[in-house]
């Protein structure tokens, strides 16, 4: 492990998170904390936490009954449930179900054309 393998940003952090339970994330910055003496994995991660940003598809505002209200076949959901979290990931504020669903509109314009 070197210290620039480390997740560096908010982005990357979250990108971790959506992959692994964040208990075992904490250990990761404690073992990185105390190898390279940076407290700024720490500060990034408590802030996402702090400011609720998602990193789970559980934590998105819509959900897959939205998606079939909408018409989206039911083996389609998974993948673009994990898109929209792709999405808020990098721009939180648009985890909103107005949001969200605008962009799946969107999304399936552009795909008609």
């Amino acid at each position: 492990l070197l210290k620039n393998d480390l997740p560096s940003n908010k982005i990357q952090i979250k990108q971790i998170l959506k992959n692994i339970p964040v208990s075992d994330f904490e250990i990761f910055i404690n073992i990185a904390s105390s190898l390279f003496c940076d407290t700024d994995l720490s500060e990034i991660f408590s802030e996402i936490i702090s400011n609720k940003e998602p990193f789970a598809v559980s934590q998105l505002k819509i959900n897959g009954n939205d998606l079939i209200e909408m018409g989206i076949k039911s083996k389609a959901i998974k993948t673009v449930l994990e898109k929209l979290l792709d999405l808020v990931i990098e721009s939180p504020e648009l985890n909103t179900k107005e949001q969200l669903t605008q962009e799946i509109i969107n999304y399936d314009n552009n795909r008609d054309n």
